[in-house]
């Protein structure tokens, strides 16, 4: 609104580095907050910006009509970064508008950053990627949650990308363990005395039950597995190895948690299925009077799951017969993403309030306080 350029400062940075940076870029105005304004030399114009935010009169209509009435093109300058200096004096980077735009409309297209997304302020405003998460997740109208200043503004991103990788592999590890659990309820060794592949009408000479839905979960796991493998040893090493590299590769590896996490809710949407179906064929099986109807035979926390899930789905609860009777009757890829959304997306839903009392029971065992 004022064209002016943006060149952080860190306060973390030596004196000379600070000096030298607002020396390169000619700075007229340096904008400073209580616990800053004492670390610039008296001869360089500062801006104490606590004065504005409490002075409500500097808030009017008049300096805001000035303020947008200066004219802005796509190259004009919006941000100047200035390498480490790790190999000599710290060289400016001038990013325009258009530059900035573009490199947002990226992310958005790729689907990385949504409205819906919860951002953490985690670099040093000396980098790069703080203005992407600072500017870019406002404007995208994400949520941007920011540290306090002893918090956080670690240069270093590796510590992102441990936590990313041990995050995916965990991922990967409990693919890996659903597999085998939906293994043994399909397998008549394993799943005491159900059908083959969980067939509900066995009268029918081809009927193939719940297979479809485990073979699109053993698709599922190897590549959840493949996700999970680790990214933080991996980067290129040349001058700039603990700077630019290791704060990518901390992007990277959550970037594909966040995709790791997201097939993995796909994944426990087919199990859930398949249980419902392992359900009603169980009750048959134990009280033929109550019929496919498991709801007498399940507890009282996974009895609201199970209810849910049928709701979700639009298949009401029957006792003539199971989820799944014969080949074709559902549309299974519409009925996994039904469920898949609701896990994800609505926190008021039946589903997700059928898992929270589950939940907060796991989470009182890991915080007890």
């Amino acid at each position: 609104m004022v064209r002016g350029a943006y060149c952080p400062l860190s306060s973390q940075d030596p004196l000379q580095r600070r000096q030298i940076l607002v020396k390169e870029t000619q700075s007229h105005l340096v904008l400073v907050h209580s616990s800053t304004r004492i670390l610039f030399e008296i001869d360089i114009v500062t801006l104490n910006i606590d004065t504005i935010i409490n002075n409500e009169e500097n808030s009017t209509s008049i300096h805001l009509n000035q303020m947008s009435d200066i004219p802005i093109t796509s190259e004009n300058i919006l941000f100047v970064i200035f390498t480490s200096g790790s190999t000599g004096i710290p060289k400016a980077v001038q990013l325009r508008h258009r530059n900035f735009t573009q490199f947002l409309r990226s992310f958005v297209y790729a689907d990385i950053l949504t409205k819906t997304d919860t951002i953490i302020q985690m670099a040093r405003c000396s980098f790069d990627n703080h203005l992407l998460s600072l500017v870019g997740t406002l404007i995208t109208g994400a949520t941007l949650i920011m540290l306090r200043p002893e918090g956080g503004g670690n240069f270093l991103g590796e510590h992102v990308a441990v936590a990313m990788d041990r995050l995916r592999q965990t991922v990967g590890l409990m693919a890996k363990h659903l597999d085998v659990q939906i293994a043994q309820m399909v397998t008549p060794e394993f799943n005491n005395g159900l059908p083959s592949c969980l067939i509900g009408n066995r009268a029918r000479e081809v009927n193939i039950g719940v297979k479809a839905l485990q073979l699109t979960g053993n698709s599922i796991m190897p590549y959840l597995l493949f996700l999970g493998a680790p990214m933080a040893d991996k980067f290129p090493t040349h001058a700039e190895q603990y700077n630019q590299n290791i704060n990518s590769m901390g992007h990277m590896c959550a970037c594909l948690a966040r995709k790791s996490v997201s097939v993995l809710s796909q994944h426990i949407s087919i199990c859930l299925l398949i249980c419902v179906q392992a359900l009603d064929l169980r009750a048959s099986l134990i009280d033929e009077e109550d019929g496919y109807d498991a709801r007498p035979l399940v507890s009282s926390k996974t009895r609201p799951v199970y209810e849910a899930i049928r709701s979700i789905i639009n298949v009401p609860i029957r006792k003539e017969r199971p989820y799944i009777w014969d080949d074709g009757e559902h549309a299974l890829d519409e009925q996994i993403a039904s469920v898949d959304a609701a896990l994800t997306t609505d926190e008021n839903g039946v589903l997700f309030q059928a898992l929270k009392p589950t939940i907060d029971w796991l989470r009182s065992k890991r915080y007890p306080h």
